[in-house]
């Protein structure tokens, strides 16, 4: 512990974390969604995260709905743009809560769009099926 410094280690003791990087656990609306190294400031007593984002598309989280610039070229601090935010540091998990609206749900249409389709399928097959026992009874 020769590398941490004497200011560091009374604010560990007074339970206060500094700023640094940390690995997270990211979780979004209660679901795990990935593991990252993000960057944490200590903002007025809470470890406030930064992320960028390219990390907040590629969570779907659409940057509009929160008036994010998407050329931003910077990390962003989610506390500057009001996202929702909850920080174990025990567990070091991010919780996020954001509202539905606001998750980018292409993929999700694109998912239902391929399993409508696929019933769509289905049904032909079976008709197709049921057509010819149909003409080979006669």
């Amino acid at each position: 512990m020769s590398n941490i410094d004497n200011k560091t280690i009374g604010k560990l003791l007074n339970n206060e974390h500094p700023d640094g990087y940390y690995s997270t656990n990211i979780y979004i609306n209660e679901n795990k969604k990935e593991t990252i190294i993000l960057y944490y400031e200590n903002k007025d007593g809470i470890l406030t995260p930064r992320i960028n984002i390219n990390d907040l598309i590629r969570l779907n989280i659409d940057p509009s709905f929160y008036n994010i610039p998407v050329d931003l070229n910077s990390d962003l601090l989610l506390s500057d743009y009001n996202i929702d935010f909850k920080y174990n540091f025990s567990s070091q998990s991010l919780y996020l809560t954001i509202p539905q609206k606001a998750l980018d749900n292409k993929k999700i249409c694109l998912l239902a769009k391929f399993y409508g389709m696929m019933v769509s399928l289905l049904c032909l097959a079976h008709i197709l099926i049921l057509a010819n026992i149909t003409i080979k009874i006669r």
